[in-house]
């Protein structure tokens, strides 16, 4: 996938969402307007980032073996892909747990953090099953502030648990996932409690009424949804009658963001839990987990971490229990680089679209004076020859740790090449890293992530002197004459000055937006430029709400009669009135009559952040390829990220529903001269839903039948049921 276009494309999708959303009816400003936005550096970046290269040490299967004393079953080993080396971190994690100490694994994003705490808990459960105490119980807690976090970590116990079952490992484990979205019982149509047992993942226990009769061994939760298993009595089971004894683990992911009044909430949480277990019978220390990629910046914090843990826990961390990433620097590289046609080659290979021969590789090695083993696989191959080009290995050093612009990046590395062909090689060359692998511990030879920020519109201002035009920021012009801010209304596009509530003379100024103050409020300017426009007759009313002003339109001074600056420019507004209750709004627009419902019908070049998030997560889902189509968002608070989940749910289906509208059409059109009717479109909509599988298969026809009514009619009276 190439990044780089994707990011142009996400930006230009951007753009385009804001020229709809905010359209202006002049046509002078319309244009001004669109070459505002694309030239107003919308977009920063992107940036290209390397992730430190991490030290690896010993494998699953050797430690497990040191730990446990004793070889550890083979189909333990291969769920845990035994032989792939370790790092560093994740070993000190593993041990530290192993031996009941309490840890903070505070390393980089990609570091591998799951594993720090899942490989103990499944040595844990791995004991007990070996001593033959492994039955129905919770053992471990793992709680993430979020629901797409579990779901992530739902799917990769699930792997673990079907290679165990692939290698008829006579050691099994359960898990479950309690969320709001966990239904009920195998009858909770609600939460699509069919769908969940159809695709269940082995080892996983999808119903809350399972979860309770036999309390899987790896709890995943949210700290909400805990708060509701202490208090309720339907969920006493996993804690009551002998229950509560096996619980050990208590794992906090993202502990970071549990600082402030949140943190305090969790902590007294967490108490509240080791309270109800201990009165249940838990008797054995706990073992406690934090992660996180942020909470510190070497080992000058490790104090100040354990003491965070220690109050978010109430159990001991020690600064020996916080662990760091070990990293390794990167290998010097061989003095010659491999030409960009070498690399397109090498990206054809590894995606499968050309075969490339032993001779092939040789030739390539032979130029850069590095020994192929006679059998190695082809991602393998392919890093030892990245290893020995001087080229990957200055691209590597440049970007690890170091985000840098990726025009800055493509001009250092592939100076030997014209301009414009520089970022396409460099994003072909950060392809093939990520496709190879290092030869020894078959890991990536690059970890790399893109950073591309999108810039939000705080308002837009015009100047009509000595020309019309639009500005995204009031720095945007040069000179001294006067910019407005401006308002459009919803409907029609005609624009608006926006000025204070009262206008006693002098220049026009910014409306007063917070509400606490005495002057807040806004007023609405109509600028009258239309020779047909009666509402200039009004000039002389004495109706407050048909006020028209003279505006000069170089300095920005305002009255009801001749500006006294001895400018010859100036233009005539008329003041829209406001609504008493809405001293931050017009009543309607003055110029199509349209008055949102008593909803804002005229409204400042100002977007919320639903709409533009939507745009930009959609974009990027539509351009993954298949089988990663994940797209993982964040918000700065709980309701906020609630909200955005259903309403980026809800205009993605919009968006997919009216695409098969329109293949329907398509498809029936050429059949009828004389068009279609609701009918037809309802029928041929129903039949692509069940072809295309858009709803779950369980669906009834006549559910079928009424979501296709409800799609076409929605398109005619421009809402959804």
């Amino acid at each position: 996938m190439d990044v780089i276009a994707l990011s142009k494309k996400v930006e230009e999708q951007y753009r385009r969402y804001l020229q709809t959303t905010f359209y202006f009816k002049d046509p002078i400003l319309r244009t001004s307007f669109e070459q505002a936005l694309q030239e107003g550096h919308l977009r920063k970046g992107p940036y290209l980032e390397g992730t430190p290269v991490f030290k690896r040490v010993i494998t699953p299967r050797s430690l497990f073996q040191t730990l446990l004393g004793a070889q550890p079953d083979a189909g333990l080993v291969q769920a845990v892909h035994g032989d792939r080396l370790l790092y560093q971190h994740q070993k000190d994690a593993i041990c530290g747990v192993f031996e009941g100490h309490n840890v903070v694994v505070a390393t980089g994003t990609g570091s591998g953090k799951t594993e720090s705490f899942l490989y103990p808990i499944l040595l844990h459960l791995y004991q007990e099953f070996r001593v033959g105490t492994l039955c129905p119980g919770t053992r471990a807690l793992i709680l993430y502030p979020m629901n797409a976090l579990a779901n992530d970590q739902r799917d990769r116990l699930g792997e673990v648990c079907t290679r165990l079952q692939d290698g008829h490992a006579p050691f099994q484990f359960t898990f479950g996932q309690y969320t709001g979205e966990t239904p009920e019982d195998e009858n909770d149509s609600r939460r699509r409690a069919q769908d969940r047992m159809q695709n269940r993942l082995p080892g996983e226990l999808v119903l809350r009424s399972e979860m309770r009769r036999t309390p899987p061994h790896i709890l995943l939760t949210n700290y909400s949804m805990l708060e509701y298993l202490l208090l309720r009595p339907d969920d006493s089971p996993l804690f009551d009658n002998g229950m509560a004894r096996w619980w050990t683990f208590l794992v906090l992911d993202e502990a970071h963001q549990y600082r402030g009044s949140r943190g305090i909430e969790m902590a007294m949480l967490v108490r509240r839990l080791k309270q109800r277990l201990r009165e249940g019978g838990r008797s054995e220390p706990f073992r406690c987990i934090a992660t996180s990629a942020t909470l510190t910046e070497g080992d000058q914090d490790k104090g100040a971490v354990a003491k965070f843990a220690s109050d978010l826990f109430g159990e001991e961390f020690r600064a020996e229990g916080v662990i760091l990433g070990a990293t390794e620097p990167i290998p010097d590289g061989g003095t010659k680089p491999l030409s960009p046609e070498a690399y397109q080659f090498l990206s054809a290979a590894l995606q499968g679209t050309n075969a490339a021969t032993r001779n092939d590789l040789a030739a390539l090695a032979r130029e850069l004076d590095v020994s192929l083993p006679d059998s190695e696989e082809l991602p393998q191959t392919v890093g030892r020859l990245l290893q020995g080009d001087s080229r990957a290995t200055q691209l590597r050093r440049l970007i690890t740790g170091s985000p840098t612009p990726v025009q800055d990046v493509a001009d250092q590395v592939f100076t030997d090449l014209p301009g414009p062909e520089r970022i396409p090689a460099l994003s072909q060359l950060v392809e093939i890293l990520l496709l190879a692998q290092e030869p020894t511990s078959n890991a990536p030879l690059l970890s790399a992530r893109y950073h591309l920020f999108l810039r939000s519109l705080e308002g837009a201002y015009v100047s009509y002197w000595p020309d019309k035009q639009v500005f995204l920021d009031r720095k945007g012009q040069a000179g001294d004459s006067a910019m407005f801010e401006v308002a459009l209304c919803r409907e029609c596009g005609q624009h608006y000055f926006v000025g204070p509530k009262e206008l006693r003379g002098g220049k026009l100024v910014e409306a007063m937006r917070d509400p606490g103050h005495l002057s807040f409020g806004a007023t609405f300017l109509r600028p009258l430029e239309s020779s047909g426009d009666t509402s200039e007759e009004d000039d002389s009313s004495t109706d407050e709400s048909r006020q028209v002003f003279h505006l000069c339109i170089q300095c920005g001074e305002i009255g009801r009669h001749k500006p006294k600056c001895a400018h010859a420019n100036t233009l005539r507004v008329l003041k829209e009135p406001s609504p008493e209750d809405r001293p931050d709004q017009t009543a309607q627009c003055g110029a199509c009559g349209y008055n949102a419902a008593g909803r804002d019908p005229v409204r400042e070049v100002v977007h919320g952040t639903d709409g533009p998030h939507a745009v930009i997560a959609t974009t990027l889902y539509q351009s993954l390829p298949e089988g990663r189509k994940k797209v993982l968002a964040f918000a700065d608070g709980r309701q906020e990220a609630a909200f955005f989940a259903w309403y980026l749910e809800d205009s993605y289906k919009d968006i997919l529903h009216r695409n098969l509208l329109l293949k329907v059409a398509q498809k029936l059109a050429p059949h009828t001269s004389e068009g279609l009717s609701l009918r037809d479109m309802t029928t041929g909509l129903r039949n692509l839903f069940r072809h295309s599988r858009t709803f779950s298969p369980t669906m009834s026809d006549l559910d079928l039948r009424r979501e296709a009514w409800c799609r076409v009619y929605g398109e005619f009276i421009g809402r959804y049921f």
